[in-house]
């Protein structure tokens, strides 16, 4: 089951996390409506190190609609980005990482996934839980109201570089997803397409792999109304 940990950073010190073992996590707030152009749902994570691939791993950042999730069979609607396959490793000179393989862009009504890939996803990482410095990486999803999403990583060049909280804010509410270059964020955008009426009114994250849990250290959700 789901539990809250504790990790030191040089940067902040010790600090509380949300530890995910192929589980899933909501968190309503207010609807996605269309007086609003877009909205950004950020992700602060880890991966528990394993020193090796994660075969067979999804993972969901996104958001749904009526507190019906994007796994359950009886989802209304639910729209992010998607990560279906295998997570590779890369021990990345002392600090190592995962590379997901196959991410898309996904809508999810009435239980049936339509999804855009990202055939270019090459470089974009999550950081590992262990290494030289504690680090934590950012996984930015755009969405607006014609179900588009736009998936932004960190890029792998700078992997060794941790992400405090306070940055990761600057990053969600930058409007070009790139807070400064040591980040190097990538954007690739998706169309898994098709305007859905039903409001989107719940953060979605959803982790299948129990063997190496997922580390959230914090979700920040932005609006843009231009």
């Amino acid at each position: 089951m789901a539990e809250i940990a504790t990790r030191v950073f040089a940067y902040d010190g010790t600090k509380n996390f949300l530890r995910l073992y192929n589980e899933e996590f909501i968190r309503p707030i207010s609807p996605f409506t269309w007086s609003t152009t877009r909205v950004r749902v950020g992700v602060l994570c880890a991966i528990t190190n394993t020193g090796g691939n994660l075969a067979t791993t999804q993972l969901f950042v996104g958001m749904c609609a009526g507190r019906s999730p994007f796994t359950s069979v009886n989802t209304v609607h639910a729209i992010g980005m998607y990560q279906n396959g295998t997570l590779t490793y890369n021990a990345g000179s002392g600090n190592p990482y995962y590379i997901p393989s196959a991410p898309y862009g996904v809508k999810r009504v009435n239980g049936v996934n339509n999804l855009a890939n990202a055939a270019s996803w090459t470089t974009p990482a999550i950081v590992a839980t262990t290494g030289a410095v504690a680090r934590r990486s950012a996984i930015l999803v755009d969405i607006t109201p014609w179900n588009t999403v736009n998936m932004i990583a960190i890029n792998a060049a700078n992997i060794a570089l941790d992400m405090p909280p306070t940055d990761f804010v600057q990053a969600v509410e930058d409007s070009t997803g790139i807070y400064n270059t040591n980040y190097a964020m990538t954007a690739y955008p998706q169309s898994p397409g098709g305007v859905s009426t039903t409001p989107l009114d719940t953060v979605n994250i959803y982790w299948s792999n129990g063997l190496a849990p997922l580390e959230v250290h914090a979700i920040c959700v932005y609006r843009y109304n231009f």
